[in-house]
Order: structure tokens, then sequence, then C-alpha cells
């Protein structure tokens, strides 16, 4: 009989696991034989959705929740659905720039088409943070920066013509959990601001590169500014010492580069920096003494630049770039020949490993 016990327990623990790799598999994007409309098919190429979808279904693989339009007989409706086919938030997607929102963490954002206000949906199509806010940004390790009460100030009258350039006014931004309460209040919401840097700690942190609220709890919230730290990291790590040999070691693989004869190429970073490395830390040192005129700017990957899987975990499932995560900060050198400009750059990928040179623009 304990035999018999045994294999009953191993047989439902192997349908359990069974089920729970199902569920944790994405499913990827997939055409019909005209290309016209959008399915998606599981890890066996099953199809677990036929191709009905098309307009703001950008997908690239759904893992919970995704959002989708759907072609009607008199026109398209659109909506969320989740792996169960569980159809949420009709005609309350939440765009920016003609592109739906992205789950990110289990969360995709909507807007009710009433009021115009954003809320947030879990992996599961259930409302976490209700339509209450102006703007939400997405979810970025586990938190989530609001904006309340602020209205859309338009550069000109043109959004009477369907114009959607706007700024902001007013308002109070907070830093919430995922379930809609309030971490800090007056949390000041900048692009370059790592939240995946963030520390909650009952003391104020002495680190100047910490920028400290105080919480609705009374503990210290800290975060870093990506551009801050990146101008750290040069002055420590390539104005100091600079050699071949350092330089290949914050380097990715292979580095992108500008080649008039074939535009964007990829070499091996060791082949690229041996016949590059002068010219490189000439230009660096122009910028340590301040010879030339420089800035950073932050970004992510260009997705129509690096297509490959080796990649991937640098891009939402939607292909955009995830760079609140793996932001590219890039140097940006102003060269005076005469009376002609010339533009050079460095970018450097901030990996799990720290900043790596990636890509550069220097012929």
């Amino acid at each position: 009989m304990q035999i018999v016990k045994n294999i009953i327990i191993a047989s439902i623990l192997f349908i359990i696991n069974f089920n729970y790799a199902q569920e944790q598999e994405s499913w990827r994007m997939y055409y019909n034989q005209d290309s016209t409309l959008i399915g998606y098919k599981d890890h066996l190429d099953k199809i677990m959705i036929p191709p009905k979808f098309m307009g703001y279904t950008h997908a690239h693989k759904l893992d919970h929740i995704i959002a989708v339009t759907e072609p009607e007989d008199k026109g398209y409706i659109n909506y969320y659905i989740t792996k169960e086919k569980k159809v949420v938030g009709r005609d309350s997607l939440y765009t920016l720039d003609n592109t739906a929102d992205c789950e990110r963490e289990g969360f995709i954002r909507f807007r009710d088409p009433i009021t115009d206000l954003v809320g947030l949906f879990n992996q599961k199509g259930e409302i976490t943070i209700p339509a209450s806010y102006s703007m939400l940004q997405p979810v970025t390790n586990n938190v989530v920066i609001g904006l309340y009460g602020a209205s859309k100030k338009y550069k000109d009258d043109k959004h009477q013509r369907g114009c959607n350039h706007y700024s902001w006014e007013g308002g109070n931004v907070y830093l919430l959990d995922t379930k809609g309460n309030i971490l800090v209040e007056n949390f000041e919401y900048e692009y370059e601001t790592n939240l995946f840097s963030l520390q909650i700690t009952n003391q104020k942190p002495l680190d100047s590169l910490r920028k400290s609220y105080v919480g609705k709890n009374k503990k210290y919230y800290s975060v870093i500014n990506y551009e801050e730290e990146f101008t750290q990291w040069i002055e420590k790590h390539l104005y100091i010492d600079l050699t071949l040999e350092k330089l290949k070691t914050i380097s990715y693989p292979k580095i992108t580069h500008w080649v008039p004869e074939t535009k964007w190429k990829q070499t091996p970073a060791s082949e690229f920096l041996t016949t590059n490395f002068k010219h490189i830390k000439q230009l660096l040192q122009l910028t340590k003494e301040k010879k030339v005129d420089y800035f950073i700017t932050m970004d992510g990957l260009n997705p129509f630049m690096y297509e490959t899987t080796e990649y991937d975990q640098y891009f939402d499932n939607c292909r955009q770039a995830r760079r609140k995560q793996y932001p590219v900060l890039a140097l940006y050198i102003n060269q005076m020949f005469g009376e002609e400009s010339d533009q050079k750059s460095l970018h450097f990928l901030r990996t799990d490993k720290g900043y790596k040179l990636i890509q550069v623009s220097i012929n």
C-alpha cells in the first residue's frame, strides 16, 4: 500500500509541477498566412489563441496579460486578455505615442475612457490601483510613481485637431506600492531615477549619490540618479590609469560602431578596441581636461540595432528597451575643426555587471 501511495503522491506532484511550468512558459506571437492578424502559440507550437488581433496588439510574448485590438463587423474593440482568456478593460487601453502598454513585473496600466485617469491591472486582470491618477509610470522594482490631480497643458491649440503633445501642470507625485498604498508623498520624479537602487532604512544614508525621502512610515526611501552615478563611474574607471586591457574588461563582448561604407557594424570588442583604443583614450582625456564641449544623455538599446537573442533581457515583451533597469548612458563629445563641428559618442549599457561600452561613433 505504501508503494501505491507514493506513486499517487508522485503523480500528483508531477501534474502540479507540469501545470506550473506551463503557466510560466511565455506564449509567442505569430501571424496568419497573409500577416494581417496576430495570434499566440505556446513553447510546443500549440495554438493557444488563434489569429484574431491587429492594431495595438504588439506584444511579442505573452507572459500573463497583454493589450489587444480585435476587429469587428463595424470596426474594432480594444481590451486586455490574460492567459486564462479573461477579458478586462474594454476600450480602456493605456496608450502613449500610439503604442499600447506592455506588462511589467506582472502588471499593466489602463486608462478610464470617461475620466481619462490611469489605473493598474495585475497579471490576473484584477484592479490593484483604481483609475484615479493623472499618470502612472510602469511598475519598476515593485513600486510605482504616480502623478495625482494634475492637468494637461498643450503647447498650442493643435490638440483640438488631433495633436496630443502636452506637459503636466500641478498635482502631487507619490511613490506607491503595487496595491496603491502611498509610500512617499512629494516624491520627485526624474527621468534618470534608478528605482532598482531603492533602499529603505531607519537612518538617512550618508552616500552622496543617494537622494532621500521620508516615507509615511517615517523610514528613509533613497534612490540613485543614473546620470550622477555614471558621471562618478567615468571619473573612477575611465579617467584614472585607463589601459587597453582595462577598457576590454568594461566593454560588451561586441562593439557596435559606425562605418561609413556599411553603416552600423558589430565587431568583437577585443579586435575593435585594439585598433581604436588610442583614439578613444584621447577623446576621454579631452573631456577630463574640459578642452571640448561634451554632455551625457540616457536612453535604452535600439531594438532595430540589437535584434539577436543575446540582447533579449534588455527588452520587454513588446520589444521596447527596459531603459529603467538597463539604460544606455551616452557620452557625446563635440569638437571644432576650424568652422566645422564634429560629434563623436561613446555609449555604455548598464548591465547586471556594471557599465559596459557597447556602441561607439568616432569616425
